[in-house]
């Protein structure tokens, strides 16, 4: 209880790693969570990495496949709107973010549709 399964093991103490066997959810939550630690403690250091981060998050985003995924996205985007100090690395991703997040902006839970809101106007305080 409390871990996230990525691999299956077979009867031997080899790990397969077959698209059957890796739970692709769970890595991308745990790549996910990742880079959101990274920026947190790391904001100048990963700042660099922003032309792969956001594009992930937005087509996780605009995909709508898994809920949890999804909040993960969004908390990525909110985090890297807050720590990277660097407004002008940001722009270049503000009319994307505003248009995914306006999509999102009518999804059936109060509570996402809240996170959405909240994410698109600290975007779009970005100058």
């Amino acid at each position: 209880k409390g871990m996230i399964l990525l691999f299956k093991k077979d009867a031997g103490d080899r790990v397969e790693f077959s698209p059957e066997t890796v739970d692709m959810y769970a890595l991308q939550e745990l790549i996910l969570v990742a880079q959101i630690r990274l920026i947190i403690f790391f904001p100048k250091e990963t700042g660099h990495f922003l032309d792969i981060m956001v594009p992930i998050a937005l087509r996780i985003l605009s995909q709508q496949k898994s809920i949890g995924l999804m909040i993960l996205a969004l908390q990525l985007l909110h985090t890297i709107c807050n720590k990277i100090v660097n407004e002008q690395d940001l722009i270049q991703f503000k009319t994307a973010v505003e248009s995914i997040l306006g999509d999102l902006s009518d999804h059936p839970s109060s509570l996402f549709r809240q996170m959405v809101v909240g994410t698109r106007n600290l975007w779009s305080l970005l100058k």
